[in-house]
């Protein structure tokens, strides 16, 4: 997957399908808590993002926005376990 700067991976709220591996870029992990947004990590290549929401099988606590030109490598459900 490829994302360009500005372009958002996943918002909070979303059903979580796949997690991902950055394979290149940065990406901004941001919630929105008491009326703002706040960011919570910024993640750089060999990060990996959205595993706990897939693990849970819970909506996504988080938007993951890319700050740079990312490549991504999406993993399922089965890939990262249960």
């Amino acid at each position: 997957i490829r994302l360009h700067p500005g372009e958002v991976l996943f918002r909070e709220g979303d059903p979580p399908t796949t997690a991902f591996i950055l394979d290149e870029g940065q990406v901004e992990i941001r919630a929105h808590q008491r009326g703002h947004d706040v960011v919570l990590a910024l993640l750089g290549p060999g990060a990996i993002l959205g595993e706990m929401a897939v693990i849970d099988a819970a909506p996504r606590t988080a938007t993951a926005v890319a700050l740079s030109p990312c490549r991504l490598i999406a993993l399922d459900r089965a890939q990262i376990g249960e």
